[in-house]
């Protein structure tokens, strides 16, 4: 398990742990509670793994193609993913053209349903033109990833990755 997952079950253990000293009653659901965050584990999204890093220069075009993998055992379906946006050239170094940027896949399988790591990598792309006024350097570009667990249970993740940007020359 990762850390954030140790820590979401650490924290849950606790609340449990001071109810039980406070009432002196177990708190029912709380096996649930546990099973639930176990389960998203079982779920483990990863984009961009092995691909290069995409060069974005001031005012062109580019397109950035991200595979995505569940590393989990487990299928998500349903899964949605999209660039997280902002109006500063500083969180967000391409234009806004569109109201939506939403792209769709219907299942990503994990590893119990599809044995070969390959066969599991899916593959969206996006169509962007880089700001003008964007800074040298790398940038973190974000993605907010929906999907749904096995049993139907809706879930979010943000995941990122980098981009380097090339500004105009200074006259």
């Amino acid at each position: 398990m990762r850390g954030k997952e140790m820590e979401k079950i650490g924290k849950v253990i606790i609340c449990m742990l001071c109810l039980f000293i406070l009432t002196g009653t177990r708190v029912e659901g709380a096996s649930d509670i546990l099973s639930k965050t176990t389960e998203e584990n079982n779920i483990n999204i990863v984009i961009g793994e092995g691909q290069d890093t995409p060069n974005c220069v001031y005012g062109k075009d580019v397109k950035i193609t991200i595979n995505l993998i569940n590393e989990g055992k487990d299928d998500a379906s349903k899964v949605t993913i999209a660039p997280i946006l902002d109006s500063s050239t500083d969180v967000f170094p391409f234009e806004i053209k569109k109201m939506n940027y939403d792209k769709r896949i219907d299942t990503l399988p994990g590893s119990s349903s599809v044995a070969d790591r390959e066969k599991r990598i899916k593959t969206v792309s996006y169509d962007f033109t880089t700001r003008k006024d964007v800074k040298t350097g790398y940038m973190k570009v974000s993605f907010l990833i929906a999907y749904q667990s096995p049993d139907g249970s809706p879930h979010t993740t943000s995941r990122y990755m980098l981009v380097t940007t090339q500004c105009a020359p200074v006259p």
